[in-house]
Order: C-alpha cells, then sequence, then structure tokens
C-alpha cells in the first residue's frame, strides 16, 4: 500500500520510533508479589478497566508477562482489527500484562499520541491484515510490530499538534457519545419490557404470546462462494455486545488465507462461532447483502417470515437472554475457547408475539413516535 508524504515527512518501522515489549517477565515466576492483570478484555473503548482484584504470580495465569509505564501504549496482537489498543495513562506499577498485547513504548514519549492515533488508521489495517497468522485467533508477531512501517513528520512539533488535535476529537467523540448511551439505555429499559412482553400496546394486549422452537424459524444455511485469486473480496465481522457488522478492509481473493468463504444476504441472522457468548450476532442490513464471511461464521435464514418479523429477531438478537441461548449451545473448556454448535441452538424456544402485526411496532428503533401514538399500559 502507497503513501505519497509531504516533503518533510518520511516513513519509518515501528521500531524505529519505539521499543516493542522492552521489558518482560519470566515465564516461571514463584514470587508472591501481587499484582493486577490486564488481559484482552480489560480494554474497551480506547481505555483500560482497572481490575479491582489483585492476583500473585503464584496464581497468575501464565500469559502475565507483560510490563508497561506510562505513555505507553497496549496494542492487542490477537484479531488487532477489533483495535483493542489503549494508551496507558496512569502509573502502571502495579500491573502487568497479557502476552496478547505488544507494549510499544515510544523513544519519545511526546510522540505517545501521535504512534496510538496512527493505530487507527487505514494504512495500519492493511499492514494487520497483511501479517496475521493463523485462523481460529488470528494473531500478529512481535516481529512483525516492530516492522510496521509509520508515516512520521520530522517536526516533533507538528508530531504532538497532530496528537493533540484528534486526541481533542475523541473526548468530544466521548461527550457525545455518553449522551448518545443516556438515549439508547432509556430506549433499551423499554425494549426489554416490550420483547419480553411485559409491556404491549393495548389493541394486542387480548392475545398471549407463544412459544416457538427456533428450527421452526430458522435454517442453518450454506453460501460457498466461487472462489478466484483476482476476486474483490468483502469481508465482514461482527463486534461483540451487539455492536453490529462492519466491514473489514477490501482484499484480492489472493491475499486473504483460505478460499473457504460465505456470501450472506439481507436478512440472514449471522453469528461468530467464538464470539457469540460475547454478543457477537446480529442480524445481516442491506449494506452488507453480498458480502463474505469466513467458516468462523454461522448463517441462518428466516424460513418463518410469516411466523418471525426479521427486525424483531434483530432486537432479540441484543438481549442478555439470547446471548446465554447461544453460550449454552457452545462447547469448550474455557469462554474464549468455546465453539457454537448451531443444532444446539436451533434446540431452544424463544417467546413471539401472535401477529406480525406486533411484532413490527416493537421492531421499530424509534419508540418515541409510539409512545404518544399508544398509551401503553404495563402486563399484569
Amino acid at each position: 500500500m502507497n503513501v505519497e508524504l509531504p516533503n518533510d515527512w518520511e516513513m519509518k518501522r515501528l521500531r524505529d520510533v519505539a521499543k516493542i515489549n522492552s521489558e518482560s517477565i519470566p515465564a516461571k515466576t514463584h514470587s508472591e508479589d501481587s499484582f493486577y492483570y490486564q488481559d484482552l478484555s480489560t480494554v474497551e473503548n480506547g481505555r483500560l478497566t482497572r481490575a479491582t482484584e489483585s492476583v500473585c504470580f503464584l496464581e497468575a495465569p501464565s500469559r502475565a508477562r507483560r510490563k508497561a509505564s506510562q505513555g505507553d501504549i497496549a496494542m492487542s496482537t490477537v484479531r488487532p482489527y477489533l483495535k483493542g489498543f489503549a494508551r496507558v495513562d496512569f502509573n502502571p506499577k502495579e500491573f502487568v500484562f497479557s502476552t496478547g498485547f505488544a507494549i510499544v513504548s515510544p523513544k519519545c514519549r511526546e510522540d505517545s499520541e501521535f504512534i496510538y492515533q496512527n493505530l487507527f488508521s487505514g494504512y495500519f489495517d492493511y499492514q494487520f491484515y497483511a501479517n496475521l497468522v493463523g485462523s481460529n485467533y488470528p494473531a500478529l508477531n512481535s516481529s512483525d510490530v516492530s516492522a510496521f512501517r509509520i508515516p512520521y513528520p520530522e517536526s516533533q512539533e507538528e508530531r504532538i499538534y497532530i496528537g493533540s488535535i484528534l486526541r481533542d476529537f475523541d473526548k468530544a467523540i466521548e461527550t457525545q457519545e455518553r449522551l448518545i448511551a443516556q438515549k439508547q439505555q432509556r430506549m433499551n429499559g423499554l425494549m426489554l419490557k416490550l420483547l419480553a412482553g411485559k409491556v404491549r400496546f393495548p389493541e394486542f394486549k387480548k392475545t398471549p404470546w407463544r412459544e416457538s422452537k427456533l428450527d421452526a424459524v430458522l435454517k442453518h444455511v450454506f453460501r460457498p462462494i466461487s472462489w478466484r485469486p483476482d476476486m474483490d473480496l468483502k469481508l465482514v465481522s461482527i463486534r461483540r455486545r451487539a455492536g453490529g457488522l462492519f466491514l473489514r478492509p477490501e482484499m484480492k481473493g489472493s491475499d486473504y488465507k483460505t478460499s473457504d468463504l460465505h456470501e450472506i444476504r439481507k436478512g440472514d441472522f449471522l453469528i461468530s462461532k467464538r464470539q457469540v457468548t460475547h454478543g457477537a450476532l446480529a442480524v445481516v442490513k442491506a449494506p452488507f447483502d453480498g458480502c463474505h464471511v469466513s467458516k468462523e461464521y454461522t448463517i441462518f435464514e428466516n424460513t418463518a417470515p410469516n411466523i418471525l418479523h426479521t427486525p424483531f429477531l434483530d432486537w432479540l438478537a441484543k438481549t442478555r437472554e439470547m446471548w446465554h441461548k447461544a453460550y449454552v449451545a457452545s462447547n469448550g473448556v474455557a469462554i474464549e475457547k468455546l465453539i457454537f454448535v448451531p443444532k444446539d441452538f436451533l434446540k431452544f424456544e424463544i417467546k413471539l408475539p401472535p401477529t406480525l402485526e406486533e411484532q413490527i411496532p416493537v421492531s421499530y428503533t424509534h419508540l418515541r413516535a409510539h409512545e404518544t401514538r399508544y398509551t401503553i399500559s404495563y402486563a399484569v
């Protein structure tokens, strides 16, 4: 991927501007010293959540190896396209990081924000996908990370200024996201009541809800594509916690590590086999019609559109109850190694409004119009 740079910029390797995993702890540590363990689950929206309980090395996971300093960048090397990155903006003296991170220590501390912001660029996305190893948990090697190329202004003042501008935008976005989250929380509270039948519109209240087995309304389907090395792939992944689908960077068939790909269509119910217990499931919307997924995803079709309104299913996919069904329908020895089993999932039942006429208004995301149109009453 070629990038045209200004005359006073140059392309540098990450190892030229930062140290990678400069401080590590020996694998066999028998100390009783306690610390707070940070793994991939503690990164959320670019921030590290601090554990409330400490562990000692005698009881710690063997992956507790990385040390970091304030101003370092914790960069997830497992599925890096999910952007599990965070700046260490506190003194992490009593923190130990998982080997699932590469700890990037800028040689010049003032460059920390600039380097961190670069990790979210399309240019780094391209390098991530070009260097991933493995199919189940695609990951980067530390040597790959150190060899990544980064566009670098000659002027440190310019680097600091770029980092500060992008950080200010991040803060503004966070403020807006908090306001949106408050509105979303109110809507979700109403949606949970509607989806459980605890709140019903007056005209539908006389008819009770019915239970339906998932295999009566969903069918596991396979749509293998005719792979060619010169074809343009439109790859899709699912965010955790019902965050919906997102497009991965486009690439040629020859650049992807497997030809076992499948097509998804609008209205499909898509599930990530290895991330479903974290809420990675969603209905495919129109912008993703015709996109591609690997064999690590399960595709269901709605075979009973006269019984199940697909947008209603999309809202059900956002509930903890549906996530729990997916969890129970997964096999494995640990939550990060569970694999979803479609046939077990289809044995479960869900509760549905008896008519599509009731499912349709419940499925609408803009409920305010319905709050004014209907006098919503609580079911006893």
